[in-house]
Protein backbone atom coordinates (compact mmCIF):
# COMPACT_ATOMS: atom_id res chain seq x y z
CA UNK A 1 0.00 0.00 0.00
CA UNK A 2 2.84 2.39 0.80
CA UNK A 3 4.54 1.73 -2.51
CA UNK A 4 1.33 2.40 -4.43
CA UNK A 5 0.84 5.61 -2.46
CA UNK A 6 4.39 6.69 -3.23
CA UNK A 7 3.98 5.97 -6.92
CA UNK A 8 0.71 7.89 -7.08
CA UNK A 9 2.22 10.80 -5.19
CA UNK A 10 5.62 10.95 -6.89
CA UNK A 11 6.40 14.17 -8.63
CA UNK A 12 6.94 12.51 -12.00
CA UNK A 13 3.56 10.78 -12.02
CA UNK A 14 1.82 13.85 -10.66
CA UNK A 15 3.51 16.24 -13.06
CA UNK A 16 3.21 14.15 -16.22
CA UNK A 17 0.39 11.61 -16.04
CA UNK A 18 -2.39 13.31 -14.09
CA UNK A 19 -2.23 16.73 -15.79
CA UNK A 20 -1.77 15.11 -19.19
CA UNK A 21 -4.84 12.93 -18.78
CA UNK A 22 -6.82 15.84 -17.33
CA UNK A 23 -5.77 18.34 -20.01
CA UNK A 24 -6.51 15.90 -22.80
CA UNK A 25 -9.94 15.26 -21.29
CA UNK A 26 -10.68 18.97 -20.96
CA UNK A 27 -9.59 19.56 -24.57
CA UNK A 28 -11.89 16.82 -25.82
CA UNK A 29 -14.78 18.13 -23.72
CA UNK A 30 -14.22 21.60 -25.20
CA UNK A 31 -14.23 20.26 -28.75
CA UNK A 32 -17.12 17.82 -28.56
CA UNK A 33 -19.20 18.82 -25.49
CA UNK A 34 -19.44 15.21 -24.27
CA UNK A 35 -18.56 15.70 -20.63
CA UNK A 36 -19.80 12.43 -19.16
CA UNK A 37 -18.18 10.23 -21.78
CA UNK A 38 -14.79 11.90 -21.55
CA UNK A 39 -14.73 12.06 -17.76
CA UNK A 40 -15.55 8.35 -17.70
CA UNK A 41 -12.68 7.69 -20.07
CA UNK A 42 -10.38 9.74 -17.85
CA UNK A 43 -11.30 7.53 -14.90
CA UNK A 44 -10.73 4.41 -16.99
CA UNK A 45 -7.32 5.68 -18.11
CA UNK A 46 -6.29 6.47 -14.56
CA UNK A 47 -7.51 3.04 -13.39
CA UNK A 48 -5.68 1.36 -16.29
CA UNK A 49 -2.45 2.84 -14.97
CA UNK A 50 -2.97 2.08 -11.29
CA UNK A 51 -4.86 -1.23 -11.13
CA UNK A 52 -2.23 -3.40 -12.86
CA UNK A 53 0.47 -1.66 -10.88
CA UNK A 54 -1.44 -2.32 -7.67
CA UNK A 55 -1.87 -6.01 -8.51
CA UNK A 56 1.81 -6.45 -9.39
CA UNK A 57 2.97 -4.74 -6.25
CA UNK A 58 0.58 -6.77 -4.10
CA UNK A 59 1.96 -9.99 -5.59
CA UNK A 60 5.51 -8.80 -5.04
CA UNK A 61 4.73 -7.88 -1.44
CA UNK A 62 3.25 -11.34 -0.77
CA UNK A 63 6.30 -13.01 -2.27
CA UNK A 64 8.65 -10.88 -0.20
CA UNK A 65 6.69 -11.67 2.97
CA UNK A 66 6.74 -15.38 2.15
CA UNK A 67 10.52 -15.32 1.65
CA UNK A 68 11.04 -13.29 4.83
CA UNK A 69 8.92 -15.71 6.88
CA UNK A 70 10.75 -18.75 5.43
CA UNK A 71 14.16 -17.39 6.37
Amino acid sequence: ANIIFLIKETSIFTVIAIPEITNTTLDLIGQNYRTDEYLTMMIVAYAAILVPLSVLLTLAERKIRHVAISV
